[in-house]
């Protein structure tokens, strides 16, 4: 995995040059994540319909969203990254009279978006968790009784500071 630096921005590695090149355009990958997202609304439909119960249903549901979100914030991290280093690296030829404050501003909304993932990773894998241990002797319940408000703090805190993030980040590398 490789941060948005200067040296990533201006002379990068063979090995960080590949990373680069392997990056989907930005526009595929956030269309990915979104629509990963809808897969919670076909599981649920599809198990409803075949006359499984509610709360399993949305158990379920929440399980594939988890494994297809969480299989998916690398390659959007990665086309983040890969954007902004080429948005940067395009403004510095241009020759731009201030690159290091537009590169402050871009890596600024490029760090909220990354925390804004992880946290919205971390609430799902906590959801997750708690239902993958629901029937066991020791439920989360007992270790940890604040997840639920936790899982939701995460979930709802990171959509709004990868949402705001990536937005920041955008502008800050308008031409």
């Amino acid at each position: 995995m490789h941060f948005l630096t200067h040296r990533l921005v201006n002379h990068p590695s063979p090995a960080q040059a590949r990373w680069l090149a392997a990056a989907m355009p930005l526009s595929d990958a956030r269309w990915g994540w979104l629509s990963s997202h809808l897969l919670f609304i076909g599981v649920f439909a599809v198990l409803r319909l075949s006359r499984t119960g509610p709360i399993l249903s949305m158990m379920v549901a929440i399980l594939v969203v988890t494994a297809c979100a969480t299989s998916l914030a690398p390659l959007f991290y990665r086309s983040l990254c890969a954007y902004s280093a080429q948005r940067l690296r395009a403004s510095i030829a241009d020759g731009e009279a201030a690159p290091s404050g537009k590169h402050r501003r871009a890596a600024v909304g490029f760090c909220v978006a990354v925390l804004g993932l992880g946290c919205v990773i971390a609430g799902y894998n906590l959801i997750s968790l708690s239902i993958l241990i629901h029937s066991s002797r020791y439920p989360l319940e007992w270790f940890f009784p604040q997840w639920p408000y936790v899982g939701t703090r995460l979930i709802a805190g990171g959509w709004i500071g990868l949402i705001l993030g990536e937005r920041w980040l955008l502008w800050s590398l308008k031409p």
